[in-house]
Formats: structure tokens, sequence, C-alpha cells
């Protein structure tokens, strides 16, 4: 009961196979999570396409892990970690 009311982000493998939900997994993990965010490892700009694809109309937040493609507007999505950039 003391955890009920966690909403996790649900971390989706689009590519690069770092812990993350597989494919396959990602509707029935929504459904029972209840996750309303989602974020990838992205290295490229097909990571982000296929995050996009993967969670479909779902009105989520998205979040990609690439300081790789922060020059990429197609990669803006509503959150960035930014790693290595924060220290370059």
């Amino acid at each position: 009961y003391r955890y009920r009311h966690v909403r996790p982000i649900l971390a989706i493998d689009t590519g690069m196979q770092r812990f993350a939900t597989p494919a396959p997994l990602v509707d029935e993990l929504f459904r029972i999570t209840g996750a309303d965010e989602a974020f990838t490892h992205a290295t490229r700009l097909e990571h982000v396409t296929r995050l996009r694809q993967l969670v479909g109309p779902r009105k989520l937040r998205l979040h990609a892990a690439a300081t790789s493609l922060l020059h990429e507007p197609a990669a803006h999505l509503d959150a960035v970690r930014p790693g290595y950039a924060l220290y370059a």
C-alpha cells in the first residue's frame, strides 16, 4: 500500500538494449503501471522516432537521454538528460 500512488517512468528500449522495457511489453506495462512518462537512451534520431512509435497516441511526457541529439530539433521532446554536455 505504501507505493500505490507512485507513478513510474517507463524506460523503453528503442535499440540500445540498456535495461529498458522491450518493445513487445510496452503496451502491457503502460496498462499495469499507469505510467504517464516514458524515456529512452537515444543516441540516434531513429531511437527518438521509435520511442514515438512505441508510445503511440498516448498523452505522455517523453524524455530522451541524449547528449548527442541536443542539436536535433526533431529529437526535442518534453525533457532531456544532457549528461556530458553539462560538463563539456
